[in-house]
């Protein structure tokens, strides 16, 4: 199916010039420095802003889908926690599903793999801010499966990912012992030499 005919596509809000953060702000605007490197949203990073415009095309809510539109690195999430009175950046469209025969991390699976980013790479406008364009976007398609073969997708993904975290965890301490051994030997050879030559 299309992603048009999978979901309501609405851009974020495309603020003009520099957002500041206010405490007592009346809405929360999620931006690309609340998703963290393994497309998993920080609802703790979100600052409250004060927005006096209609904020109601531009809130974000369990169930969407957010899809970021431009830069260099296009993914897309899905949104699994209760968000209140929060809106996304002009970065971004804001997916609502419009049909229950896909699940919205599926849908943001499909999006992140390989296939589908080849395709948004020849859609890319532009050079210092690549982006996609909505019409353009909504023309691409997605492959739907049963249900339950989505859900087993996107927990194999899961459990991959994790995998790989702990894996890299793993590495990085390995390489730490290494070198902190290593260190540590030559520091004593070095001693050993000093106290031999005199």
């Amino acid at each position: 199916m299309r992603i048009g005919e999978i979901a309501n596509i609405q851009a974020g809000y495309q603020f003009r010039g520099k957002v500041e953060p206010d405490p007592d702000g009346n809405v929360a605007l999620l931006q690309i420095k609340d998703i963290e490197d393994r497309r998993r949203l920080n609802p703790d990073t979100i600052d409250r802003i004060a927005f006096d415009k209609p904020c109601e095309p531009y809130v974000v809510s369990r169930g969407d889908v957010l899809f970021l539109s431009r830069g260099h690195r296009l993914f897309a999430i899905a949104i699994e926690e209760d968000l209140t009175d929060t809106i996304a950046s002009g970065y971004f469209y804001i997916l609502r599903l419009a049909t229950d025969r896909i699940s919205p991390a599926y849908l943001a699976w499909w999006i992140n793999q390989p296939t589908f980013q080849s395709q948004l790479a020849q859609l890319s406008q532009g050079s210092h801010m690549p982006f996609v364009s909505k019409t353009e976007f909504q023309e691409l398609t997605v492959p739907i499966p049963p249900l339950e073969l989505q859900d087993t997708i996107v927990a194999l993904s899961d459990l991959s990912e994790q995998e790989h975290s702990i894996l890299s965890a793993l590495a990085d301490k390995r390489a730490a012992m290494i070198q902190a051994l290593t260190l540590a030997a030559a520091a004593e050879d070095a001693s050993s030499a000093k106290t031999a030559g005199r």
